[in-house]
């Protein structure tokens, strides 16, 4: 079956053209935007008012697992990065040219008792995160390791790009949803999608007005065949 090219959705546009999904699984990209409350994040600050015009008209985002594991890596790498650069810690350079980053260093280094506090931290931002994120909708059930691993391979080598990317495809279709927000402008390169979102890598392809249907979860998976 043939791929059709995903539409790529302006979502500072979509509201004027009423295009509210059903469900629209979000990545880890666009869920660390939408945590981001600086008010020079333009991204982060057009997810929430879309999302809240999204609930309004009887859509929910949706989210799953594995992007909750990649959001609690960010946390992590953040709140180690920040203590390196508290306390002065640099990173190593070694002899054969491999270096070690400074929030690594931390990381290896920092006594048992400031790793639990880091990682108590860690864990609280990331339940005030998805706290926030189930005023608009819930997390998908899991899916078999085995089966989304096996699905992933398939798109990853359907199409390129990243396993992680992959990964996310697998799960948003492998649960009817073609409709997916991100600002990872790679998610460009897949078929049978609707691509919200606002980067600059995004916004400087050819944009819709329209959605695909729901339908297509079952044509991206024939093209796969």
């Amino acid at each position: 079956m043939s791929q059709v090219p995903s539409h790529i959705i302006n979502l500072n546009l979509a509201p004027s053209n009423n295009l509210y999904p059903e469900f629209l699984y979000m990545d880890a990209n666009a869920i660390i935007d939408f945590t981001d409350l600086d008010s020079q994040n333009i991204q982060g600050s057009s997810i929430r008012k879309y999302l809240k015009d999204l609930h309004q008209n009887d859509g929910m985002v949706v989210w799953s697992n594995f992007g909750v594991e990649e959001v609690i890596n960010h946390l992590h790498y953040n709140e180690y990065a920040n203590y390196a650069d508290q306390h002065n810690i640099l990173g190593h350079h070694y002899a054969n040219g491999g270096n070690k980053k400074p929030w690594k260093v931390a990381e290896d280094t920092v006594t048992p008792i400031v790793a639990k506090q880091i990682s108590n931290n860690v864990i609280k931002q990331k339940e005030q995160v998805f706290g926030d994120l189930e005023k608009y909708g819930v997390k998908l059930d899991s899916i078999d390791d085995d089966e989304l691993l096996n699905l992933a391979e398939k798109i990853f080598l359907a199409y390129g790009g990243s396993v992680q990317d992959a990964k996310h495809v697998a799960y948003a279709m492998a649960n009817g949803a073609n409709s997916i927000l991100t600002n990872d402008g790679g998610f460009a390169k897949y078929s049978h999608l609707n691509i919200f979102g606002n980067s600059r890598s995004l916004l400087n392809r050819q944009q819709a007005i329209t959605l695909l249907p729901d339908s297509c979860c079952d044509d991206f998976f024939n093209s796969l065949l």
